[in-house]
């Protein structure tokens, strides 16, 4: 590689996770860690497991009165969640 092709390293890391199909996985993982700030700290205190498949949020609840308050706001939350990653990485929440 020249010097004038030099790149950057976070660009070169892009790269990479794009070429091995990695980005998505690590958008789900920035996903899941924003989870605590998007939905309150409240409800990480009763929030057991998250995990995303096929471009669906499963959060798993040990509250029954929280997961009714989050059924109220899934739509919020999940554009939230979206906007703070900057792209579409999930198209819907599950609340078990």
């Amino acid at each position: 590689m020249k010097r004038s092709e030099a790149k950057a390293l976070n660009e070169l890391l892009q790269d990479v996770f794009s070429a091995q199909n990695l980005d998505q996985h690590l958008h789900e993982m920035q996903l899941m860690d924003a989870w605590e700030e998007v939905a309150g700290s409240a409800v990480k205190r009763f929030t057991k497991k998250l995990y995303v498949k096929d471009k669906v949020l499963f959060v798993q609840l040990t509250s029954a009165v929280a997961r009714q308050e989050l059924q109220m706001r899934r739509a919020v939350l999940l554009e939230k969640l979206n906007n703070r990653i900057g792209l579409e990485v999930i198209k819907d929440i599950i609340f078990r």
